[in-house]
């Protein structure tokens, strides 16, 4: 019992890592966007 809770907690851990590094790579195309706004 202890190990499926123990891989439920990683998997909600890798989503949360995932959605965090999502919106890091949306924070990063925002900045791109400013900076060379022709380019896009």
């Amino acid at each position: 019992m202890r190990g499926i809770r123990q891989d439920i907690g990683g998997v909600r851990g890798e989503l949360r890592d995932e959605r965090e590094a999502r919106l890091d790579l949306e924070r990063r195309i925002e900045t791109a966007k400013r900076r060379h706004p022709e380019q896009m």
